[in-house]
């Protein structure tokens, strides 16, 4: 069930700015990650509310911290619920890995009520080729990775990490933080992205069986058949779209450092890497309307009805 089709009334101009507030209002409520379930409930100023469940094992080798966000339930008593599950493989748990995860995952809430159809769709395309997945033997090439990595919705989300993630930084200076970011995990994702050869996978391919792989993908991912002999200029053309999203969002991560790193030298003279209490007692407001909160009832009341 599409959620837009029930909260098209929640309209937000930018998602990231939104995502901001939020972290900081997280930060005023969980100042380190000591126990592994909590409940935030922020449905006064932003109309939703968040469970988070942490499943904590030992360190096996590096440490793994892993989270996604489904929907628990659309509609009930409170506005809307979300839980947040993260699995951590760690010998401790690493706070600041954990607020820039989690601004991550809350960008994919707001990705889904803001009503924008361009998320809908790369949520929607993402479902299908995760089913596409599971039906073919294998997409050589590491091609469906290249897909996954591009989907708008976690591209967006990324940059939105890489801001949290530097907000409070021990490092001293911009350059450094850049630096530390090229060496990333988020920073290895774009250059992957970056680094798709149309040739390496045509090459690896019988044609006639590459075809029919296509032709498959493109009807989950809503593009039309194409011909054998259109083979080279398909791939070439992904390989032009995974460039420029590489060295555009490569830019915009680092645009994100930046503010993040212009936004602490304003509040923070000493570099710490829990949020100062300046930042946290910054004043936002934005309560919900309640003309909103109106529209809500009455959904409800005809929801239940179902």
């Amino acid at each position: 069930m599409k959620i837009k089709k029930y909260i098209n009334f929640l309209l937000f101009e930018k998602v990231d700015e939104y995502i901001s507030h939020i972290m900081l209002d997280i930060h005023k409520t969980i100042k380190n990650f000591s126990e592994l379930n909590y409940y935030l409930d922020l449905r006064e100023k932003y109309g939703i509310s968040f469970y988070i469940n942490i499943e904590k094992n030992e360190k096996k080798t590096l440490p793994i911290y892993h989270a996604n966000v489904s929907i628990k339930e659309m509609l009930k008593k409170e506005f809307v619920d979300f839980v947040i599950e993260f699995y951590i493989e760690d010998d401790k748990i690493d706070n600041n890995k954990i607020f820039e995860i989690l601004s991550h995952e809350i960008s994919h809430v707001y990705q889904l009520i803001n009503g924008d159809d361009k998320y809908f769709e790369s949520f929607n395309k993402m479902k299908n080729i995760e089913e596409f997945k599971n039906t073919v033997v294998e997409y050589k090439g590491d091609f469906l990775n290249y897909i996954y990595y591009n989907f708008l919705h976690e591209l967006d989300a990324r940059v939105n990490q890489v801001y949290e993630g530097y907000l409070y930084s021990k490092l001293e200076t911009l350059e450094e933080m850049i630096n530390q970011f090229n060496k990333g995990k988020l920073f290895n994702i774009l250059m992957f992205i970056g680094n798709f050869n149309h040739n390496n996978l045509l090459n690896i391919y019988n044609h006639d069986e590459l075809v029919e792989l296509t032709n498959q993908f493109n009807i989950l991912y809503g593009m039309e058949k194409i011909k054998k002999e259109e083979l080279t200029k398909y791939y070439y053309s992904w390989e032009n779209v995974f460039k420029e999203n590489s060295i555009k969002y490569i830019k915009l991560s680092e645009e994100a450092i930046e503010q993040a790193y212009n936004k602490q030298k304003r509040y923070v003279e000493k570099k710490l890497y829990s949020y100062d209490e300046t930042i946290l007692n910054e004043k936002i407001e934005y309560n919900c309307d309640q003309e909103i909160l109106k529209l809500v009832e009455e959904f409800k009341k005809i929801y239940n009805k179902k």
